[in-house]
């Protein structure tokens, strides 16, 4: 049954792919005609009397007629098929006749006698008919082109096609088991390209099957589109179907012996490499550790040379890795501190000890004074030899710290707010400093105007989360992305001046407090920067 089903989607789609090309065809032609009959051109010499003409106008109105349809047919490049079309027959309201082909001019009026009222009851929509032995007569009714005239009869227009057309369309070889005719509304085979006659196709064009001499046929009728006319596909069942189940059994024995032999292919080979594989892994076993030697002698050039010389290559760079991880960890912890050093550089001591001479030269003895005690107070807080501070302390920290940064950077405002409820929860030691330290020179420092700094701390279910937000030139994506990608395996990462501190500290924080903790960069709309901290509530010194 599943067969029979494939065979008939397969007779299906070779039917729909002929009905196809017909359609393309006559969908064309009637896109044609409506350029050409509903143009302003047209239409207005639709309207005119021929017979009020001077011989050189009604010449010059013919050659206007004869350009509009070699434009109508030729116009974006529409595959109508002109050499074809035998002649266009355009009469007006007036029964004034134009013919492209002078030849024709004696059988107008036989030809328009045939169509022209067939097409004007369809009221311009497309007429199809035979006419003669060889020949199809398109019509169409002619009517006003705007909303106040679209019923305003103007004429018709014939278009005489040699039926060879329909035969180039649908014509098939003789081994073929599908062939085909066409079939006009009143039952008339118009065009037949099956080795049944005319009459026989009629017979059996209602779909039912009949037997002939030749075989057992059936057909499926398939209206075309914009006309009245019907494809008959014929199919002779019996060859149909048989040259369908020559190719099925070829390809079922075929697939048989393909099947038998990969079978046959993938067990010797599979022997042979599992004998291969198991001297393999009795040297393997003989490796306990990476002090041993644990390389294996190559001793083919195969796969399974290859796989030998992979394991040995990847045993070499376990070895370099432990070392190489080894040395790394001495790197990270280098650079802690590095990052502890950095809190206070001697750049901010000088600048900071030059502004409070400066202040005291002033005679602001107040502001000097208050600026030396928040210096004081930040140099006790570095020398303090715990790794941990409360987060009370750390808020003090950077109270002192933003007393010397307002005096220094008068053009930022500062804002410090931590909700009560943390304070007494410990942080990493000096974590807040160089990301406001980064905002500083790298974000409000090179811009002109003045800026605006934001730190905050809140606590959301176990977690605490510190915001550090600017209104400066904003961090490029590339290095945001280098920040938030980090893990705590990344200790040689390369970063400049202006990610140190950030790279440092998100390092220090996945690593006491695993990957889902850290530092997360983000940009704010217009310009800004928003560096989030996610560290865990810890009520002792231990994290």
């Amino acid at each position: 049954m599943y067969t029979r089903n494939l065979i008939d989607q397969q007779m299906r789609y070779t039917m729909d792919e002929k009905l196809d090309q017909l359609n393309t065809y006559f969908v064309n032609l009637h896109s044609s005609t409506d350029y050409l009959l509903y143009n302003s051109q047209i239409q207005n010499i639709l309207r005119i009397k021929q017979t009020d003409l001077s011989p050189d106008d009604l010449s010059l109105l013919k050659d206007d007629v004869s350009s509009a349809v070699y434009n109508s047919i030729t116009r974006n490049g529409l595959p109508l098929k002109s050499q074809y079309i035998k002649a266009v027959i355009i009469q007006n309201g007036f029964n004034e006749s134009l013919v492209t082909n002078s030849s024709y001019s004696p059988k107008i009026e036989d030809i328009i006698s045939i169509v022209k009222q067939s097409t004007i009851q369809r009221h311009g929509k497309l007429f199809v008919i035979s006419y003669g032995s060889s020949d199809l007569l398109f019509c169409r009714a002619i009517y006003g082109g705007h909303i106040d005239d679209w019923d305003e009869y103007l004429g018709i227009c014939i278009i005489e096609i040699d039926t060879a057309l329909l035969n180039s369309l649908i014509h098939t070889t003789d081994t073929e088991s599908i062939q085909y005719a066409i079939m006009d509304s009143d039952k008339n085979i118009i065009m037949n390209d099956s080795h049944l006659s005319s009459e026989q196709c009629k017979t059996i064009s209602d779909g039912h099957t009949i037997y002939f001499e030749n075989g057992t046929y059936e057909t499926v009728t398939l209206p075309i589109s914009d006309t009245d006319l019907s494809l008959i596909a014929i199919v002779n069942k019996g060859n149909f179907f048989e040259q369908y189940y020559n190719i099925l059994y070829v390809i079922i024995i075929t697939a048989i012996i393909a099947v038998i032999f990969v079978y046959a292919s993938i067990l010797l080979a599979s022997n042979m490499i599992a004998q291969q594989f198991n001297v393999i892994i009795q040297k393997l076993k003989a490796t306990t550790s990476l002090s041993q030697h644990t390389t294996i002698p190559v001793t083919s050039e195969d796969e399974i040379g290859e796989l030998i010389t992979v394991y040995n290559d990847t045993m070499e760079r376990m070895k370099h890795l432990n070392q190489t991880i080894t040395e790394q960890q001495a790197s990270l912890q280098l650079a802690e501190l590095k990052t502890l050093r950095a809190q206070i550089n001697p750049h901010f001591l000088y600048n900071t000890l030059a502004c409070i001479n400066s202040l005291i030269s002033l005679g602001k003895s107040t502001d000097a004074s208050q600026n030396i005690i928040a210096l004081s107070n930040i140099m006790r807080s570095n020398i303090k030899g715990t790794d941990f501070f409360t987060i009370y302390q750390e808020k003090k920290y950077l109270e002192s710290y933003l007393i010397i940064q307002k005096t220094l950077y008068n053009k930022i405002l500062f804002l410090l707010e931590f909700e009560d409820d943390i304070l007494d929860y410990y942080i990493p030691k000096l974590v807040l400093q160089p990301l406001i330290e980064n905002s500083i020179y790298h974000g409000i420092n090179k811009q002109l105007s003045s800026g605006m700094i934001a730190i905050t701390g809140k606590k959301r279910d176990s977690v605490i989360i510190f915001t550090i937000r600017d209104n400066g030139i904003g961090m490029p994506d590339e290095k945001i992305n280098l920040i938030n990608n980090m893990t705590d395996n990344d200790f040689n990462i390369d970063c400049n001046q202006q990610v140190f501190g950030l790279s440092n500290t998100q390092l220090r924080l996945k690593k006491l407090y695993g990957p889902q903790f850290g530092l997360h960069i983000s940009k704010i709309v217009p310009t800004g920067t928003c560096v989030t901290v996610l560290i865990p509530q810890c009520a002792s010194e231990k994290p």
